[in-house]
């Protein structure tokens, strides 16, 4: 078994671009990546745009997997809402929704105004 260990500085770019690889050949769309504000729970956040509630929780589950695999993570899944699904890994959020669940939080938005209020 080959796990891919990683330097804690590089950490976060290493995660963060297999992430945004695997979620765009898993057909998710819309990707954006934001550095958060330091008041914010994680340093980075990811936020991709799925076709359907099914489509985000099979994204969601094969991601956690690919990540348990690859890199020897225990990322936490979140899905108590069908149309957003949450996966926590080590600094960084990943954020799967609905393009209905999106127009409306926005969460885009919210993280430009926490780096705002600094």
């Amino acid at each position: 078994m080959n796990k891919k260990l990683i330097d804690k500085n590089d950490a976060s770019l290493e995660l963060i671009k297999a992430i945004i690889t695997w979620i765009n050949n898993a057909k998710i769309e819309n990707i954006i990546e934001k550095k958060c504000h330091e008041t914010y729970f994680v340093g980075q956040i990811i936020i991709g745009t799925g076709s359907s509630s099914r489509h985000l929780a099979g994204t969601a589950e094969n991601l956690v997997a690919f990540l348990k695999k690859e890199y020897n993570l225990l990322p936490i899944l979140d899905v108590k809402v069908k149309e957003w699904v949450i996966i926590l890994c080590d600094s960084i959020a990943v954020h799967l929704m609905t393009e209905q669940k999106r127009d409306h939080y926005k969460l885009e938005q919210m993280i430009e105004s926490l780096k705002k209020d600094d």
